[in-house]
Parts: C-alpha cells; sequence; structure tokens
C-alpha cells in the first residue's frame, strides 16, 4: 500500500469519524481545544479531510484519543 492510499484512508476515517459523531467541523475543533489545550480551527480539520495537509504525530495521538480509536486503524495499518 502506497502513502497516497494512506493519507486517503486517513482523510476518510477522519471524515467519518467527525460524522458518526455528529460534529460540525467547527463544534469538533472546540472540543478538541478544549479537552486539549490546542489551538485547532475548522480550516485545519477541513485541510485534513481534503487530504490537503496531514495531521502531525501529536495531532494524530489527540485524534485517537478523542474519537477513541487505534493509531494504527486510523492511519490505515490495519483492519
Amino acid at each position: 500500500m502506497n502513502t497516497t492510499i494512506k493519507i486517503d484512508i486517513l482523510r476518510k476515517k477522519i471524515r467519518d469519524l467527525r460524522k458518526i459523531q455528529k460534529l460540525s467541523g467547527t463544534r469538533m475543533a472546540e472540543e478538541m481545544n478544549k479537552k486539549y489545550n490546542i489551538g485547532l480551527n475548522k480550516a485545519t480539520i477541513s485541510k485534513w479531510e481534503k487530504g490537503s495537509q496531514t495531521p502531525s504525530t501529536e495531532y494524530i495521538s489527540y485524534l485517537c484519543d478523542f474519537f477513541e480509536v487505534d493509531a494504527n486503524w486510523l492511519l490505515g495499518l490495519k483492519k
């Protein structure tokens, strides 16, 4: 599996997890900022979901905790 496919998997999973939780990009950013004291915004989430930007390792960790998922699954390394 090449890197492009993994980025595509990651962006889709972030979007799907957000939608399953019935969160707008703005609301997701607000909740993550409150929980982790970070500076996340709707525009960054949108870039992740479009695949034009990839979350840093730190943000991958926050996303996994926030959505209660395994990093290997989120990154498309295991099913």
